[in-house]
């Protein structure tokens, strides 16, 4: 969003940024599409994106930048008193909008200590995911199991179980890990799961990430696995201020620097925080009951089974415009609530 009104060295900064991870002629038309088409059809999870740039009351947003935000982002310019006698008040309307943006669902992005009278800009961003699965995990078969932390270390968490011959499934060998993709309701969007055959194989997989993994899984046939992954909850709430520098980018935090010109006439400026929560959830409900497997059938030849009771990779991923929309680690599954056996998604 900055990036509509950067101008000079700010501007080739966030260029040489977004360079790094795609064509700039094509980043605003693939994140619109991605944004609009999310809007339009989103009954596969609860998902929910929502970005959004605090300005300093009295700074006048610049007529052309304001449309850009609407046009490209579906986001508008929120003006906030960020002074010291209005610090409260600054934290409550950030947040009220981030719970809004997210059903309810995210709470509390910022506190006081993020503003002080110097500033004049926050970037805010977040990020919610739930998953509706296509095919439901039985809680009947949900068991305390072992998560290895690591060699030494394990907890006790929920582990879901699922036998189907519905989950694409890929062997990354570079990786050393193994993949299962779990649709969501609609099969547009799609949990997948790098699992490390090492319990201490979570590096390696992250060092030899590429972005056609989710693409390189979903090519696969579907296969008749057996799957356990642990209910889990997770929650990060990142100041990327300091990312943002680290990937070259310095003078946009800096007033004597920044070029922001295209934002406001009203300078110096410069951004004074970019803050992200993000909280994804996992846990049985689903639209359709699968065929329940016996765990251990007699006299068969077992398929794969992938147990992620290590640490392990995900990606939620969008098949319509092939887009990464959320990644991360689970290091350590947090406890969440018990699914709803009278739970009915709405066709």
């Amino acid at each position: 969003m900055v990036k509509q009104g950067a101008k000079e060295g700010t501007a080739t900064e966030l260029e040489n940024l977004y360079d790094a991870f795609v064509k700039n002629e094509n980043l605003l038309k693939g994140f619109f599409q991605v944004l609009e088409t999310l809007q339009e059809a989103n009954d596969g999870c609860l998902l929910a994106l929502a970005s959004q740039l605090f300005l300093l009351s009295g700074f006048a947003s610049n007529k052309q930048f304001t449309q850009a935000l609407r046009k490209n982002f579906l986001a508008e310019v929120k003006h906030v008193d960020f002074s010291r006698l209005s610090k409260v008040t600054a934290e409550s309307r950030v947040n009220k909008w981030v719970e809004s943006s997210t059903n309810d669902k995210i709470k509390d992005i910022v506190s006081t200590d993020a503003f002080n009278d110097k500033t004049k800009m926050v970037l805010a961003s977040a990020v919610y995911f739930t998953g509706i699965w296509k095919y439901e995990f039985s809680c009947e078969q949900t068991q305390s199991a072992l998560f290895y932390i690591n060699e030494m270390e394990t907890i006790e968490v929920e582990m879901m179980y699922s036998r189907s011959e519905c989950f694409p499934y890929a062997i990354f060998p570079e990786m050393d890990a193994e993949a299962v993709a779990l649709p969501c309701k609609g099969e547009r969007l799609w949990f997948i799961v790098y699992v490390p055959r090492q319990r201490t194989g979570l590096k390696k997989i992250e060092a030899n990430m590429i972005p056609s993994a989710p693409g390189d899984v979903l090519s696969q046939s579907p296969f008749d696995i057996v799957m356990f992954i642990p209910k889990f909850n997770i929650e990060s709430n990142l100041l990327l201020s300091k990312h943002v520098k680290e990937l070259g980018v310095n003078s946009l935090f800096n007033e004597s620097e920044a070029d922001l010109s295209g934002i406001t006439k009203v300078v110096p400026i410069s951004v004074s925080n970019i803050t992200q929560k993000c909280i994804v959830e996992v846990n049985e409900t689903g639209t359709e009951r699968a065929e329940v497997h016996a765990p251990f059938p007699e006299f068969s030849c077992l398929p794969p089974i992938v147990q992620a009771d290590r640490p392990f990779y995900f990606h939620v991923y969008d098949a319509l415009t092939s887009v990464i929309l959320l990644s991360g680690s689970v290091l350590r599954p947090t406890t969440v609530s018990s699914c709803n056996e009278d739970f009915v998604a709405e066709d």
